[in-house]
């Protein structure tokens, strides 16, 4: 569910436009800012009065508020007001934003920055620096965003800005609650909440507690996160703050989304969106419509759901927001997926990967810490230094004081006081540098633990898609037990190297055949994985046709669909993914059995003896020499085994000497234990693998399948 829009609304909703207006409060009447105009000679206030009717235009009337801005400009450069300048410039990037034209707004914030900057008026650094870091943070570039951020926050410390603190308190806490450190975010959060609650700022108490919930949503605290949202619910529909409402109902939605409460949810989502149409809140609009998708997909409504999911993805295009394509992305996958149109879901989960990636990469996050620690560093350091100072012209005045009582010992004193300031000096300075030094240790330790805890994290991002993939392998593959009601004495071995599988098994009984194989898709993991699930599809399309279908015939159709829907031709750059197969069919009443393999072998056990049928040397998937595969036909015996497997188990890496098992081995060992049922060979053979393999890695995905006619 995409929880990630709304934290950017939210403050885009409060912590941007607000707070830059502290500095420059708006007449409510434009009929007494037009009077003003004419009857001022003041070329500075006539520049101010542009700007405040900008405010009272720019959401009423787009071509006055931007006519009201060329004015203000033009005067304001005209007659060298430097302070104008740097409003208009502001107020400049106030409109472009409202445009989602991000471009346009980060030149003119710039451009305000640098006149603010000109003529030293920190507040108004400090508005530029925010709104510049807010333009970054919807862009999703967080470490240039918490940048922006932390230079805010320095000067509106400097300053004593405590609504421009609190401000910044929530801006850095959303940027870290993207990057999903949640314990930082909440540390900010509540230190924005203090100061908004101290200051009676029911806006500013209402969008943090808003943001407060949407970490006790993704931390699953569920009922903590509607008592936030409602709370804040109430504070915005008192002050009238129809964005904020939207939000609100957007993100109390989302938490009936993870309780499995649909109607509540899709209730709640259209409430929001109906406000963020009226209001034309576009990057709000396109997270709802996303939002909405989702749940549609979940209910199973599939063009209800790729309706809205469209319509996130071509608006979020439009303007360039890529934390909401990322998450569009991902639920057209899932959609994509559950309609079967693999090679679709392929597509867009590549998309999503590139998407998110991009956004939460390594080098991101390591950037985000750095920003951190060298604010807090800087901090430190300032007040050290502050203090320092303080000490010493404390010592100076004291020394002044008994100089002027002691006349007649001034020379000495002087003297005396001399060396004493000098030895003082020194003993401070190096006071100073063994704290600097003794701050530099800490950070570095609190550095490394940091980087211990994005490692940690990123294992657990990881984790937690791996096993996503697994629990869609594993609705795939059919259990062992019920792979056909009439297969006869069986088992399966199946070892995947890592938690999810690059190997699978497949079975379809059909009138009195049954099918079953064993592959070796391209790689292991969740690449591997994700082939297995596209091979399996594929077969069971291919099965559902009427007419009987030959082991080769089955083959030749999976390779041609696998070259096509991957679009392989052999050219560089194409992929290369495929998959290796053993199929067999087996007619249950005449006991012939049909099979045919790419480039994995089948076994046939016949009491001690071992007869081995070649595979074709070919791959599923384009090849350089492509032949039609070959179809075998063999007559069985009551009491015949056959053995089909991928190479995971003759490749394995073990024994006294780290060597491989080997086919030969694994022939003797299926020989050995022929006469032994099913279950006890499946046994005998997970032992050997495991005392072969012992303490080394298991070298690749493990599928051995054994059938006793």
């Amino acid at each position: 569910m995409y929880i990630r829009y709304m934290k950017k609304i939210i403050a885009f909703n409060l912590f941007f436009f607000t707070q830059v207006l502290f500095c420059y409060p708006q007449n409510t009447i434009i009929d007494s800012l037009q009077h003003v105009l004419k009857t001022t000679t003041q070329d500075s206030t006539k520049v101010n009065i542009y700007n405040e009717l900008f405010l009272e235009y720019e959401f009423e009337d787009e071509v006055k508020a931007k006519e009201c801005l060329d004015k203000a400009l033009a005067l304001a450069q005209k007659s060298n007001y430097h302070k104008g300048i740097a409003i208009t410039y502001m107020y400049y990037g106030f409109l472009a934003d409202d445009k989602s034209d991000f471009f346009d707004a980060l030149k003119n914030y710039k451009l305000s920055l640098k006149t603010f900057e000109l003529i030293g008026n920190k507040k108004g650094e400090a508005n530029a620096y925010n709104s510049l870091g807010m333009v970054f943070y919807i862009q999703g570039n967080y470490p240039e965003a918490l940048k922006h951020h932390f230079e805010a926050l320095k000067l509106r410390e400097s300053i004593g800005d405590t609504k421009g603190i609190a401000a910044s308190y929530g801006n850095i806490g959303n940027v870290y609650n993207d990057q999903e450190n949640y314990p930082l975010a909440l540390k900010n959060y509540f230190s924005c909440l203090k100061i908004m609650q101290s200051i009676d700022n029911k806006k500013g108490v209402a969008t943090t507690y808003n943001n407060i919930a949407l970490v006790y949503t993704e931390q699953k605290k569920y009922d903590e996160a509607l008592k936030n949202h409602f709370e804040g619910l109430k504070l915005r529909q008192e002050i009238n703050d129809e964005k904020g409402v939207a939000g609100s109902y957007n993100n109390i939605g989302l938490v009936y989304y993870h309780q499995g409460n649909y109607e509540e949810a899709l209730k709640n989502y259209f409430l929001s969106l109906k406000i963020k149409e009226v209001i034309e809140d576009e990057p709000g609009i396109a997270g709802v419509y996303c939002n909405i998708g989702e749940i549609y997909a979940k209910q199973k409504k599939y063009q209800e759901a790729e309706t809205y999911l469209e319509k996130a993805k071509k608006l979020s295009q439009q303007i360039g927001y890529r934390e909401n394509l990322r998450q569009t992305y991902m639920v057209l996958t899932e959609l994509s997926y559950a309609k079967g149109n693999y090679k679709e879901a392929y597509d867009n989960h590549i998309l999503f990967i590139q998407y998110r990636d991009s956004l939460n990469n390594e080098e991101t996050r390591e950037k985000t810490i750095q920003n951190q620690m060298t604010y807090d560093f800087e901090k430190k350091d300032a007040i050290a230094a502050a203090e320092h100072k303080k000490e010493l012209e404390n010592q100076q005045e004291l020394a002044e004081e008994k100089s002027r009582k002691q006349n007649l010992l001034i020379a000495f004193v002087v003297t005396g006081l001399g060396l004493v300031l000098v030895f003082t000096i020194f003993i401070f300075r190096s006071l100073s540098l063994t704290r600097k030094q003794k701050k530099i240790i800490e950070l570095q330790k609190d550095h490394s633990e940091h980087q211990r805890l994005m490692v940690e994290e990123k294992q657990k991002d990881i984790i937690d898609s791996i096993n996503y993939a697994k629990r869609i392998q594993e609705a795939l593959l059919k259990e062992e037990n019920h792979i056909s009601e009439h297969l006869p004495e069986h088992f399966i071995l199946f070892k995947p190297k890592d938690i999810v599988s690059g190997d699978f098994y497949w079975a379809f009984e059909k009138n009195d055949y049954w099918y079953l194989a064993a592959a070796d898709c391209t790689g292991h993991g969740v690449p591997g994985a994700f082939m297995s699930m596209l091979g399996i599809a594929f077969l069971n399309e291919i099965s559902a046709s009427t007419e009987f279908l030959s082991p080769a015939k089955i083959l030749d159709l999976l390779r041609d669909k696998i070259v096509k829907e991957l679009g392989q031709n052999g050219k560089d750059g194409d992929s290369k993914d495929g998959m290796d197969i053993s199929l067999a069919c087996y007619h249950m009443k005449t006991k012939q059995l049909q099979w045919s393999g790419a480039n994995n072998s089948l076994y046939i056990l016949k009491e001690t003896e071992l007869h081995e049928i070649k595979a074709n040397k070919q791959p599923i998937g384009f090849h350089s020499a492509m032949q039609p595969f070959t179809n075998h036909i063999i007559n069985l015996e009551k009491g015949n085994s056959i053995y089909l497997f991928t190479d995971g188990f003759a490749d394995q890496f073990g024994g006294p000497k780290g060597k491989k098992f080997k086919y030969s081995k694994l022939k003797e060992l299926l020989i050995s234990i022929n006469t032994l049922s099913m279950d006890e060979q499946k046994e005998i053979l997970h032992s050997e693998f495991e005392g072969w393999k012992t303490n080394l890695e298991q070298t690749d995905d493990v599928c051995v399948i054994g059938v006793r006619v």
